[in-house]
């Protein structure tokens, strides 16, 4: 009887073993047939079509090698197999080509699209560089005289409100310096230093927000007009003492042409 039992008992095991065995193998079979399915009911082919929007055709430097995943992109509902090109092209001669890419996936679905390839001298491609790089610096110009221009118009809007300020004192003795020679941060250091009636040393500063600028303050430009850092020394009314202004001292407007937006600073 203990015999029988301990029979039973292996029996019910294995076959509880072999169940799950035969289960498993069984949802991968329904997998697998699902997979097949799907593939054998596609019918969309992949679509072919260029990495860059706006590109028309593959440019290539004479003596260059062709790799179409850098101008070409593939993609399908189901899943690419297999990409391949085919047409003759020689790519030591410039001149126009066409080559036709072929794109299978994985249900055998093909497309092809013919696609032309232009093939350029190195001479022709450093002149297209060049031209795209003054395109660029165009660009870049632009949206650097918009920011000044924004930042500019802003700056004549708080001098507007301090129209009523009485700088007469900073101009008269600002007037005195016309004319005079030297460096720009030599003509500020001595003209402040007059002003303030003390020792002043304008490096030793700190940066005033335009809306609290007033008459004695640094104005300062990263790009002075000339590609170097130019100080000036703010009168009041949009103006300033600019020294070594075209070898000069001049009061001028505190926006200098060609130059960066101006900043304000305060000596210490």
């Amino acid at each position: 009887m203990k015999k029988l039992k301990l029979l039973i008992i292996v029996f019910v095991v294995f076959a509880l073993v072999g169940f799950r065995y035969d289960e498993d193998k069984l949802k991968n079979n329904d997998k697998y047939i699902r997979e097949i399915q799907t593939l054998s009911s596609d019918s969309i082919e992949p679509v072919i079509s260029f990495i860059e929007e706006d590109a028309t055709e593959i440019v290539l430097v004479e003596g260059s090698i062709l790799n179409l995943s850098d101008h070409i992109s593939v993609t399908d509902n189901v899943g690419v197999k297999a990409v391949s090109s085919f047409g003759k092209f020689n790519a030591e001669t410039p001149g126009e080509y066409k080559i036709t890419v072929m794109a299978a996936d994985a249900a055998l679905n093909v497309a092809t699209k013919e696609v032309p390839v232009k093939i350029i001298s190195q001479a022709d491609y450093e002149a297209m560089l060049k031209e795209m790089e003054a395109e660029q610096a165009a660009e870049e110009a632009a949206r650097y005289a918009e920011q000044q221009e924004r930042y500019n118009a802003e700056l004549r809007a708080i001098i507007q409100s301090h129209a009523n300020v009485d700088n007469s004192d900073i101009f008269a003795l600002a007037e005195d310096y016309i004319g005079m020679g030297g460096w720009c941060n030599e003509v500020a250091t001595a003209f402040l230093t007059d002003y303030l009636g003390r020792s002043v040393n304008i490096y030793d500063s700190y940066s005033v927000d335009p809306s609290e600028a007033q008459p004695g303050d640094l104005v300062e430009y990263a790009n002075g007009g000339n590609g170097m850092w130019h100080v000036a020394v703010y009168l009041g009314d949009g103006l300033a003492l600019h020294g070594n202004w075209n070898g000069t001292t001049v009061i001028e407007s505190i926006y200098v042409p060609g130059g960066s937006s101006p900043y304000f600073e305060r000596v210490n």
